[in-house]
């Protein structure tokens, strides 16, 4: 018998996964989104706007994948709107298997996008909203939220260099030193703690040992990126997940003091990145029915 579904529209935000230290396990959601409008058909159907308007519609395509998943068949339609960019390190393939997992009516939608993604922390942000710390236990996935000052916004740095993160995972160590593990481990659970009060976040919190240094060489601009949101007032900055992304932390009062520095310091540099403040989401996965 197949498996009915009812007629709805999903919409699910964007995410920023590491906040520099805390690798595939810290994540927020962002204020972008992709949108999913789902409908029973005789066969698969998928049309989609904005990034993600080329992908070829064929196996692999990930909403048919998430689909048969689900459902065990694929006999739906979908429409699927989204402004958040491919692979540039904000979530787009997590907000898409959440999106459609939950349009598809899953029992436990992030682990069917954790089936796909490999980790949970930016399934989690999106599927929640917020920010979330995010562990992969025996199979399952156990996410704890974290308070957001609702001061912080971001700033983020968006390039048009495109960095699949199964290239850049693949860039990284089988083993760290103990050291910069022990470093990685107190500077995201400064951070972590420190979230909820923007007064108390310092820079040192955003210092990775672990995947930032080894993903540069894809993408030698990032620290120059980083430096200049820090310079332009950002409490911290880091790659955004596996870039090309890179993301800064500021307060509300300073962000468009750090949107104008930013673009002029691109300027001076002949370099004109997508520079926009992007607010944290708080809301997640809302569906709204037909």
């Amino acid at each position: 018998m197949t498996k009915e579904v009812s007629a709805k529209t999903v919409r699910t935000p964007a995410s920023t996964a590491n906040l520099g230290p805390g690798f595939d396990t810290l994540a927020i959601a962002l204020e972008r989104f992709i949108e999913v409008d789902v409908e029973l058909s005789s066969s698969f159907d998928v049309a989609s706007s904005g990034y993600g308007a080329g992908v070829p519609v064929d196996d692999n395509h990930l909403a048919l994948q998430v689909c048969k998943f689900v459902l065990g068949h694929s006999n739906v339609s979908l429409t699927i709107r989204s402004d958040i960019p491919l692979a540039r390190g904000m979530g787009s393939s997590a907000a898409l298997a959440v999106a459609v997992a939950v349009a598809c009516e899953s029992d436990d939608p992030l682990s069917v996008a954790v089936h796909f993604e490999g980790h949970p922390e930016n399934a989690a942000a999106s599927l929640y909203g917020g920010a979330v710390a995010a562990a992969s236990i025996e199979g399952r996935s156990v996410v704890r939220s974290i308070e957001v000052d609702t001061e912080l916004v971001s700033v983020l740095v968006i390039p048009e260099n495109e960095l699949p993160t199964h290239k850049l995972r693949a860039a990284l160590p089988k083993s760290v030193l103990r050291i910069d593990a022990i470093e990685n481990l107190s500077n995201s659970l400064m951070l972590a703690l420190s979230l909820k009060d923007a007064s108390t976040i310092e820079r040192f919190m955003f210092k990775d040992n672990i995947h930032q240094r080894y993903r540069s060489q894809f993408f030698t601009e990032s620290d120059t990126i980083i430096d200049e949101l820090i310079r332009s007032g950002c409490i911290g900055a880091a790659w955004s997940g596996a870039g090309s992304t890179m993301i800064g932390f500021a307060t509300r009062s300073l962000a468009k003091q750090v949107l104008s520095k930013v673009k002029r310091f691109q300027e001076d540099r002949g370099v004109f990145h997508q520079v926009e403040v992007v607010e944290f989401n708080r809301t997640g996965t809302v569906v709204q029915l037909a």
